[in-house]
């Protein structure tokens, strides 16, 4: 550990802030694999940094903007269903909070 933090003096600042954000991401995402319950999931978050938290946004829109382009291109139900392996779980929960969403708004209408 003090070598990596020796390493990270010689790095300019912004990205000292880029290779700890990756740091935080990677125990974040190593956390929620071995989480068995809501609460341990709820509790890897505080693992995140603001930066790794961006890194976590980033990942997700670019999944989803795989999996909606896979989508459009896809000429039947099998072709979609193998278009959801593009998601990443957080795009999955990202996706299923935006239909529950569109579920209430259209309830309201």
């Amino acid at each position: 550990m003090k070598k990596k933090k020796a390493c990270l003096k010689n790095i300019p600042k912004d990205l000292q802030k880029n290779v700890l954000a990756k740091e935080s991401l990677k125990a974040y995402k190593d956390c929620l694999s071995q989480a068995r319950n809501e609460e341990e999931r709820k509790a890897c978050e505080k693992l995140l940094t603001p930066e790794a938290r961006k890194l976590l946004e980033q990942e997700v829109k670019n999944s989803v903007k795989a999996y909606l382009d896979c989508v459009s291109r896809a000429r039947n139900e099998k072709e979609k269903q193998e278009c959801e392996k593009l998601l990443t779980p957080e795009a999955r929960k990202f996706l299923a909070k935006e239909l529950q969403q569109k579920d209430k708004r259209s309830k309201i209408a």
